[in-house]
């Protein structure tokens, strides 16, 4: 789990993919859900809280709009593993 700056967003992630955004103090759910192929591992907000970067066992990692949802770009392909950021 990893919390957006400046928020009380909480960005949460499991083995189905799939990664979504939660309010820390009512745990409803706040904005798009962020998805891969293979489980998320890995997730960073920038500084600014404007972009997310998650990495998957699909070993890629994929930047996203924070706000929007949407994909910035096609995903990276990395050779190493497993991916930190």
């Amino acid at each position: 789990a990893v919390f957006r700056p400046g928020t009380g967003d909480l960005l949460t992630a499991n083995g189905d993919g799939v990664a979504g955004v939660r309010d820390w103090a009512t745990g409803g759910v706040r904005g798009p859900a962020f998805r891969h192929r293979n489980g998320i591992t890995a997730a960073a907000y920038s500084p600014d809280g404007r972009v997310l970067l998650t990495a998957s066992d699909d070993r890629t990692v994929q930047a996203w709009d924070a706000a929007a949802g949407r994909r910035l770009g096609p995903p990276i392909v990395s050779p190493d593993w497993p991916i930190q950021l």
